[in-house]
């Protein structure tokens, strides 16, 4: 159940509106941002270009991958600094 909430709130970050503004800090991030374009532009170029089944599947996760990271990235930062006080 938890993985699932996690997935779906992934989910509506990645497609989240920019009416909204960002959702999570990481998102505020520019290189969240490019990561997210670089995204895209694979999702769009594997699309448009005749590949293997595997590597485009290679292709889609790996560059899906560093958009995950940036965000796992942000919020360990954030359990680790909970813990510590001034």
């Amino acid at each position: 159940m938890t993985l699932t909430l996690f997935f779906f709130a992934l989910a509506l970050t990645l497609t989240r509106s920019p009416y909204f503004g960002p959702m999570f800090d990481f998102e505020k991030l520019e290189v969240y941002k490019k990561a997210k374009t670089f995204n895209s532009g694979i999702r769009q170029f594997i699309n448009d270009v005749k590949l293997d089944p595997t590597t485009k599947d290679q292709l889609r996760r790996a560059s899906f991958s560093i958009v995950l990271n940036l965000a796992e990235v942000q919020v360990g930062l954030v359990k680790q600094t909970a813990g510590t006080s001034l």
